[in-house]
This record gives C-alpha cells, structure tokens and sequence, in this order.
C-alpha cells in the first residue's frame, strides 16, 4: 500500500508522497468512521446500562425536578451547583419530554458527545492529514472522560462541543468578507456563550489571534470586517454575565474548595514545589481529562510507571505539534494555544479552576496538536515500514483498552464517581412492609430527595439531622444523635441508609468544624450508636453507601 501525507488548507504544508509500505488514504478515512462507530457505542452502552446518578449529577438533578425555566435562569441552583442557561433549559426540556429520571436527565449530554465526533472529524480535516485525522477521531472517540463526561448529566461534555463548534465556525468563516456572512459568524459564537462558560476561552482567544495576525500582516481592512462577529461574542457574553451569571459566580466556599485541591495554578512560580508542580500538569492531563494513559499498566515504581503507561509518546507527539505549528503556522498555534493560556492566566489569578473536568473543553485544541505530531513524526519515519500505524495503534491503545475494560466491567466506569444509591433506595421500596420507619442519614440526603421524587418511593423517609455545627465534639455530637434514635424506637422496623465514605456535606469547609474532621473513629462511633436500636436483621452493601434493617428491641 502506499502513503500520500495530505495536511489540509489551514496546516501550511504542501502535499507529499512516498512509497513507504503503509495504510493508504481511504483505508485510514474508513479507520475514522471506524472508531467513530466504536465511540458512538460505547457512549451509548453506558447511556442505555443506565447506571445510578452520582453525587454531582444528584445535586445538579434536583434543580431540574424542583425549578421551571425561569428559576433556573434567575435562582441559585440547589447543592450550589452552576451550569450555563442554554444547557439547563435543554435539560429541563428533555425532562418535561421523557420523564425524571437517569436516562431523560442525561440524554442532551449524550446527544452532544456523539455529535462532537462528526464535527470533530470535520474540523480535523481542515487542519491534519488523513492519518492524522485518525488520530484525533480516535482519541476522542476513545478516552473514558470523553465518554464518561458523555453521559453524565453535567455541562461538560456540552463544553467540549461548544469548543469544536467554535473550530468549526472559524474553519468555516475565516476568509469571508462579506457583512451578512460575518454577522452569522457572529451569531454564531455569541450562542455558543450562552451553552458554556468556558466557550469565552476558545472565542477571546480565537479572536486575539486571528486580530494579531491581521495586525502583523497589515490587512487593516480584513480586521475591521472581522471585529464584527467578535464585537457580537463579547456583547453575548455581558449580556449573559449581567443578566445570569453574575448571579452564580464562585461562591468563597468554591474558591477554598479549589484552593485545596491545587486547581489555582502557581503563577509565577514562588517556590521549587510550585515549578514542580507546573512541570507535572501536562502528564496528569494526559490521564485526565485527556485519557491517554495505559491505565492496565500498573506498577509500583514512578519512573517505570510513567514510562510504562506511554505518556512519553503522547507527550512527545503534543510538543512536536506545538513546534510545527509555532515555525509553519503561528496563526494557527495562537488559535489553538492562547484559549489554554486564558484559561491558565484566569487560573493563576484565581478566577477559574485549572482542574479535571473543569477544562475538559481545552481537550479538542490539545488532541490536535498531539495529531499533528503523529502527523510530523509519521512523516519523518515515512520510509520506515509501519511507523505510522505502529505509531497509531499505540496512541490509541491505552483509551480503547481503558474503556473497553470498562464495558466488560461496568463498576470500572467513573472511577470514584460511581455510585449505588438507586439500587440502596430501591432495594428498601422492595421490600418495604407498613409500619417500617427508613431513617434517611444526613450525608446521604440529597440522593434520597432526588429518587424519592424520580422513582416515586413508596415510604416517606425520616431525614437524619446534622449535628456537628451545633456540636461541641464527638462525645456532644453522639448524645444529640440519641434525639433521633430515641425517635425511631417507636417503629417494629427501621431501614437505615447513609453514604460509607461521605461524611462530608457540600458547602463544608475542609477542616471545619475542627473536632470532626480530626475525629475519624466518630463514624465507628455513629454506626454502634445505631446498632443499640435492636438487632441487624438485613444488609445491603454497596461500594458506596449501605442499607441496614434493624428489628428494633421492643421494652416489656
């Protein structure tokens, strides 16, 4: 077979050919749509297994059952949750058309994951060649976040095609002049704002490079022309900031939350650990949000591990696109780079977390880069027989055997994000008997408002009371939990739910209050407490949270 090496209009390459035994152009657009079917279903088997919501995707679904349209544009979501209006109304639609639960809640992120991979294969077109195309499809067909983040009912997978949306317009109307063209451009990204916050990223540095570049090459009147769609974008975004959004800026408790888990990048760097720090970002993208790690390979050793599980490669492959483009198309680097530096500038001055799923939609411009130097390294090793599939295969490895690992394993899905409570919660409507009392622990709430509602219980439960604030330690804690126990003796039958590893509540502040968070035997302490009741006559244990059927011990 044999090799043409194309890079489309907007690589600045010219075309290539050698006679290097390889895969030939159709075989690797066929390749595209390959893997682009492999996504789609692995997307959709997790959408249809159906999987209980976890506790984010909880707190976020509240607002849906408890909130109409104007509410979600206007109020504070439940749980301190935020999400842009364009995604909460389409989500409410799909609510108010298909039901309350899993399945109706989690259909518009599902909708935009499968459609971010067509559209991402048109934007790659524009930008990699054939092979390189592959490459970038395949990533994004294949990495877990992307197919988690698929069916999640959070805004994030929405995030990532908003970006390739943004690519999508620019490759389409970058050289237009004409007015009513660059007014659709315009309304265009100006209703991307409105479906992502962080879509103001991927625009302001769209426009910064495509303004820059106009600057330099003197085309005055090319950037008059284009100021209007970007004049339309900035006037969106105000109009969505001052009308909405402003309203669900960081609360102090989101920034401390942040500020704890390193999300706010250290820049400058002030220290040796904060260098090392920075130095080390890249290589945990790679795990996530871009899911490129070998995560099978599994060792105690650092250095092996890190060789082991190929981030070399994919690191590699990012650098040399970034090259490439820095020497042969600087506007096309500033168009791809300048909405990852926004997004880390806002990081260093604490406007916006640098952190997992929080820059998910930075991946798209990341996974170019890497394809063009799958492209670049493939071309250098063109006389090489099988480099550039070899080179593929190995790229692609590690996200197909990942997720395909959590096909045949579901429990694998998600990682610490998955979760039981449907099955605890629907385990008690089973075999719930008239006159059972099921006690509802504080840190397990909000699961049992959302599915009491979604899945209409058929017992109303008692809702445990959280003592800690109005405790002064764990001796006080306990004796004003005896309140609630002394409540429950009454009942022939008491079902008792709470969450096993989340004895947190959201809007904590970690290390607050003192006495509990360096108190750990208090949760040994709290499931005895529950045990004087009577005796355990069921359980049913999850990974997460627990059920536990006390037959309580009746006085003679």
């Amino acid at each position: 077979m044999q090799i043409t090496t194309r890079t489309g209009a907007l690589s600045g390459e010219t075309q290539t050919s050698t006679k290097a035994f390889t895969f030939s152009k159709s075989a690797y657009r066929t390749l595209s749509y390959v893997l682009i079917a492999i996504g789609i279903f692995f997307r959709l088997f997790h959408y249809i297994y159906n999987r209980s919501l976890w506790t984010d995707e909880m707190y976020l679904s509240l607002s849906f059952l408890k909130m109409d349209f104007l509410e979600l544009a206007v109020k504070p979501l439940e749980y301190q949750q935020k999400a842009p209006i364009g995604f909460l109304w389409l989500v409410k639609l799909s609510v108010m058309a298909f039901g309350k639960q899993e399945m109706a809640l989690r259909l518009i992120p599902l909708l935009s994951g499968i459609a971010s991979l067509f559209f991402f294969k048109k934007v790659a077109e524009r930008f990699l060649s054939t092979a390189a195309v592959a490459a970038a499809v395949g990533i994004l067909a294949l990495a877990p976040p992307f197919i988690y983040h698929s069916v999640e009912i959070k805004q994030y997978g929405v995030e990532v095609l908003v970006t390739i949306l943004a690519l999508y317009l620019y490759v389409r109307y970058q050289h237009k002049k004409e007015i009513p063209q660059l007014i659709g451009w315009g309304i265009g990204g100006a209703l991307l704002i409105w479906f992502s916050y962080s879509s103001i990223f991927v625009l302001t540095g769209m426009a910064l490079a495509i303004t820059i570049n106009n600057i330099i090459r003197g085309r005055w009147k090319r950037a008059f022309l284009q100021a209007i769609p970007f004049s339309m974008w900035m006037l969106s975004f105000l109009m969505n900031f001052f009308l909405f959004t402003y309203q669900k800026t960081n609360s102090g408790w989101l920034i401390d939350w942040f500020d704890i888990r390193q999300a706010y990048l250290p820049i400058p760097p002030k220290s040796f650990a904060d260098l090392s720090f920075l130095l080390q970002m890249p290589y945990k993208m790679l795990f996530y949000p871009l899911g490129l790690l070998w995560e099978f390979v599994d060792v105690d050793n650092g250095v092996v591990r890190i060789i082991g599980r190929m981030g070399v490669i994919s690191l590699t492959l990012w650098v040399v696109g970034m090259v490439f483009y820095i020497r042969k198309n600087p506007k096309v680097f500033m168009i791809l780079f300048l909405p990852v530096l926004l997004a880390m500038v806002a990081s260093a001055i604490r406007q916006y977390p640098f952190y997992e799923r929080l820059i998910l939609f930075l991946c798209p411009l990341i996974i170019i880069f890497i394809a063009k130097g799958f492209d670049r390294i493939s071309h250098t090793f063109s006389k090489t027989t099988y480099v550039q599939p070899v080179l593929l295969f190995l790229l692609l490895l590690g996200p197909l055997g990942t997720s395909a690992a959590q096909v045949a394993d579901t429990n694998l899905f998600g990682g610490y994000k998955r979760n039981y409570q449907r099955d605890c919660w629907l385990y008690v409507n089973q075999r719930f008997q008239p006159g059972d009392a099921v006690y509802v622990y504080w840190n397990i709430r909000y699961g049992y408002l959302f599915y009491k509602d979604s899945y209409d219980l058929r017992y109303d439960g008692i809702r445990g009371n959280d003592y800690r604030k109005v405790s002064q330690n764990a001796e006080d804690y306990l004796n004003n939990l005896n309140k609630d126990i002394n409540n429950l003796k009454k009942y022939k039958r008491v079902w008792i739910v709470y969450e096993k590893d989340y004895w947190v509540d959201i809007g904590d502040y970690d290390g607050h209050p003192e006495w509990y968070w360096k108190n750990y035997s208090l949760r040994n302490k709290t499931l005895e407490r529950f045990s004087t009741l009577g005796k355990q006559s069921d359980v049913f244990d999850t990974k997460q949270a627990r059920v536990v059927l006390v037959t309580v011990k009746q006085l003679k």
